[in-house]
Formats: C-alpha cells, structure tokens, sequence
C-alpha cells in the first residue's frame, strides 16, 4: 500500500476510535429521566386526601386531571416506578364510590354529547370515568383492529379494563382482547381472553364460537 494512503488511512481509524471512545464515554454518562408533573402529583395527593371529607372536591380535582393533565406521568408510592395519571385516577375514583358519583354528575352530559359527536378520543381521556368512556374506549380498540393495529387496540383495552364500570358488561371487552391478541399473535393471551368470554354469564356460544374460529 502506498505510503501516503496507509497514513491517511491510520488517520482516519484514529479519528474514528477516538470518536468511538468519546461517544462511549458520553453513553456512559447519560442518566435516564422521566417527564414526570408535579402539578399532577399535587392534585392527586389532593384529591385523594378530599376524597373522603369532600367528595365533591375530589371530584373537581378529578376531572380537572383527566381534562389538562391525563398524559402525564407522576412517581408512586414506590421510589423510581411511574404511572400515567389517567391510570391512577381510575384507581381512585374506582375506590371511591362517592367520587365517582359526582364526578358522573359532574360531567356524563357532557360525554354524552361528545360521544354522539364521535370525538372518541376527547370521551375516552377527559370523561374515562363516565359509561360513554368505556364507550369509547371499546369504539377506539375496534377501530384499532379494524387497521391491524393490535398494539394500540390493546393499549385501549387495558384501559378499559380498569374503568369503574369493566366488570358491568365486560364480554364485548374480552371479545375485542381476543380478536386484538389474534391480530398480535399472541396465542396464550387469546386463549386466556376466549376463556373470559366464555365465562360471562348469558354470553351466546356462538360468539364464544366465532371468536374461536
């Protein structure tokens, strides 16, 4: 190889290493974070501690949560482990009947309108809570599969499946987790959510049949 070329070319690798260790030792020092929001964390804790004194403010605080902030990421009881805010106003207001019901009061006429209007996602993150957010979840999920976007129909069901009222009615539920698990190719997840479905009370065996098939 000629002199000149082999020079060049041990230039080039050395600049290459050293850029190599350089970024390396820039990866070596980048530390994780998570956008979380102290303005939600505040809330919540407010909400939560109103919850049982002021049913009515908890409410409040609530829906102000899902209609700014339902996004948003805060840290929980447990150091270092984050929950989207959405997820942990379901939980509350879930175990907190008296919350819940004027919260409802405070905002189903509102989801229902938006429902007819078909702004499923606004019904599904601000009104959760409500019957016409389960609605529109379950709509969102079916139009997810309908596109072959099992990822996104699942995401949509395991929020469904922490509303306060998943329990009520939860075949079409199981039914879209089925179809959504088929869709992603998860065999164990389908057959766990066939199983579910067939064990709902009054649910016809023909759709348990169709699902299957």
């Amino acid at each position: 190889m000629h002199r000149g070329c082999a020079s060049i070319l041990a230039a080039c690798f050395a600049v290459a290493t050293a850029a190599s260790r350089a970024t390396h030792a820039q990866q070596s020092v980048i530390i994780p974070t998570v956008a979380d929001s102290p303005t939600a964390a505040e809330l919540l804790l407010r909400a939560d501690e109103q919850a049982l004194t002021n049913p009515g403010e908890s409410a409040r605080l609530a829906a102000e949560l899902l209609r700014d902030l339902a996004d948003k990421l805060v840290q929980t009881k447990q150091p270092g482990v984050y929950q989207g805010v959405a997820d942990q106003v379901a939980a509350l207001l879930a175990s907190q009947p008296a919350v819940l019901e004027r919260y409802r009061n405070e905002v189903s006429a509102q989801a229902r309108e938006w429902l007819a209007e078909d702004r499923l996602i606004e019904v599904a993150t601000r009104f959760a809570a409500t019957d016409s957010g389960l609605e529109a979840m379950l709509r969102l999920a079916g139009r997810a599969l309908q596109d072959a976007r099992a990822d996104e129909a699942t995401a949509w069901l395991r929020r469904a499946s922490m509303h306060p009222s998943a329990a009520l009615d939860p075949a079409p539920r199981h039914a879209l987790e089925a179809l959504a698990a088929w869709t992603a190719g998860d065999r164990t997840a389908w057959i766990a959510s066939v199983a579910d479905l067939a064990a709902v009370p009054g649910v016809a065996p023909s759709l348990v049949e169709a699902i299957r098939a």
